[in-house]
């Protein structure tokens, strides 16, 4: 062989060759999922102003009066955009529109939502002093969550329901069986239709005006 001529490259090259496209695939991956993660958390907060929307039509439409707890789904889906209808709670994740968040990766829900809804912002089968019926009774809408990322058969209703992250089913929750699932942020509808993301500490820091209605602090 010529001298100076390139007899091939050697293994130990081919080899760091190798890691340093698989470095660099790590990152690109890395860079892809996190960008693929704030998308659904964009696309879950847009669920929720549909929500809202809805929320408010049907609210301005009855007088006042707030969805029944236990209906929200099918109180809402007449407000809701054309495609956007609630189905029957045993069809999958992919035909349930506004009401499943995108970072849920449950293949059924039970209750067809995965949003966790406020037990004392409606009529409900048992009602206390902290309940509402009407919109007029809320003290505060700015500060009152309505809807919120959580378990799908929705917030805890009980004045003795306690928050515990360590034995919840929920993960880090919160007392309305909120989930911190967007990178430790919540998406929150608040009853003035306002949607806000944040985190487990801001949630807790007003946790009191945050479920009750008449809260007036």
């Amino acid at each position: 062989m010529p001298k100076g001529t390139d007899a091939g490259h050697s293994l130990v090259e081919i080899l760091i060759a190798v890691g340093l496209v698989a470095i660099l695939l790590v990152f690109l991956s890395a860079g892809y999922g996190r960008a693929m993660e704030h998308s659904r958390a964009i696309r879950c907060m847009g669920n929720l102003r549909q929500l809202g929307v809805a929320f408010s039509r049907s609210v301005s439409e009855h007088q006042g009066k707030l969805p029944v707890v236990i209906k929200v789904q099918q109180e809402l889906a007449g407000y809701l955009l054309p495609g956007e209808k609630f189905p029957a709670a045993t069809s999958p994740r992919k035909t349930f529109g506004v009401m499943i968040c995108p970072e849920d990766q449950a293949a059924f829900f039970p209750e067809g939502r995965s949003y966790a809804v406020n037990h004392y912002m409606g009529p409900t089968t048992v009602m206390t002093s902290q309940h509402v019926s009407r919109m007029l009774e809320v003290v505060h809408p700015g500060r009152v969550a309505y809807l919120m990322d959580g378990f799908r058969e929705g917030m805890e209703a009980g004045a003795n329901a306690r928050f515990n992250q360590n034995t919840s089913p929920f993960g880090k929750t919160t007392q309305m069986g909120g989930v911190f699932r967007h990178r430790q942020r919540a998406n929150v509808l608040f009853a003035d239709g306002r949607v806000e993301a944040l985190s487990h500490a801001e949630f807790l820091q007003d946790m009191n005006s945050r479920i009750f209605p008449k809260n007036s602090q």
